[in-house]
């Protein structure tokens, strides 16, 4: 099964964090690797883009929901999902990842979200 490339884009206000190819165990490990990179940099406003992403199996939800839980619980971040599929956004929304992290329509719209920007700390969910 093919890997996944993930890039980083720094923001004034939030990273994104872009996801290309297929996400699973190994390399929801790798993903999970570099937000806790971010995280104890002093990052509290993360961004995942979708958008690339060709699929995502059940170890790759079970690591998403462990990095959602460690942002917004452990770290007092904020997670905002975006550029996810229907089915995508079914799976976070079942697998209890969103509402733990916000789903945002676009780009310009996470980095608000994530940054602190907006004042509805629910909004997009």
């Amino acid at each position: 099964m093919p890997g996944l490339t993930l890039t980083i884009d720094n923001k004034p206000n939030c990273v994104i964090v872009r996801l290309e190819g297929f996400l699973d165990g190994e390399t929801g490990q790798q993903l999970q690797q570099m937000l806790e990179g971010q995280l104890c940099r002093g990052i509290r406003g993360l961004v995942l883009e979708f958008s690339k992403c060709t699929g995502i199996n059940s170890l790759g939800v079970s690591c998403l929901l462990e990095i959602s839980i460690r942002i917004i619980e452990d770290f007092n971040g904020r997670l905002v999902l975006v550029g996810l599929n229907e089915l995508q956004r079914r799976v976070m929304i079942l697998s209890g990842i969103i509402p733990l992290a916000t789903s945002a329509p676009n780009i310009d719209e996470a980095c608000r979200t994530a940054g602190g920007g907006d004042d509805e700390p629910d909004a997009g969910r």
